[in-house]
């Protein structure tokens, strides 16, 4: 289902499912309940660098969350209000700055690659 111009829902599913890690109910398969507002100001960073994003990570269920380790036990990813993001031909310092300038609450990962947003205050 496409959600915004640029943004398709399948972009922000748990990666539970395609890592094959659904074995039982404690899982969710493979779902996205992204928040529509990050979506829509997701939509807005990429109007603003006019070039694609990658949802590196989106919605996180909380059993594939504590799997992935070395995240917040209530990570935005968990709600659908965070991503973790990667724009094609940008720094992560050029991300992070743009980001933050756009209102979102930032945390950016230059040694792996990508930027974390999410809309935490907007909620």
């Amino acid at each position: 289902m496409q959600i915004t111009k640029n943004f398709h829902r399948d972009e922000f599913k748990c990666r539970c499912k395609e890592r094959g890690l659904n074995a039982d109910n404690s899982w969710c398969h493979g779902v996205s309940w992204v928040h529509r507002e990050l979506v829509v100001r997701l939509q807005g960073l990429r109007d603003h660098f006019n070039a694609p994003i990658t949802v590196s990570s989106g919605c996180r269920c909380p059993r594939y969350n504590t799997y992935i380790g070395s995240t917040a036990p209530l990570s935005q990813h968990i709600r659908g209000t965070g991503a973790d993001i990667i724009v094609q031909g940008r720094s992560t310092a050029e991300v992070a700055e743009a980001a933050r300038e756009m209102g979102f609450f930032v945390i950016e990962y230059a040694d792996r690659g990508f930027v974390h947003v999410d809309i935490r205050q907007y909620i």
